[in-house]
């Protein structure tokens, strides 16, 4: 790749190829979150307001503001919930802000 059809801060060519390496700290061109998430592994469990509803879930990227989860079924994901860590005693709240298929993305509240 040549400097020259680099377009300036986004690690894209001018004919549109992402060029960037994978540990890039630019965020993917159709990225909107507000802050970067980190990959991570790890464990968690979803809780229902009133217990309705327990779903163990992979936590698949972290931020301050939010997570990208993975559930295992295709169980219904409430708009509002609580999340709990692996090796976390305190419990975030949550607002779902989508899915798409066995993933979802959450925003802490």
């Amino acid at each position: 790749m040549s400097i020259e059809n680099e377009t300036p801060l986004t690690g894209m060519t001018v004919d549109g190829r992402d060029e960037r390496p994978a540990t890039s700290p630019l965020p993917a061109p159709d990225d909107r979150r507000a802050m970067r998430r980190r990959r991570v592994l790890k464990g968690g469990r979803v809780e229902s307001v009133g217990d309705l509803l327990r779903l163990d879930v992979t936590v698949r990227d972290l931020a301050p503001g939010g997570a990208g989860i993975r559930f295992g079924d295709l169980a219904m994901l409430p708009a509002r919930f609580e999340l709990t860590l692996v090796g976390d005693a305190v419990p975030r709240s949550c607002v779902r802000v989508w899915t798409r298929g066995l993933d979802a993305g959450v925003r802490f509240v």
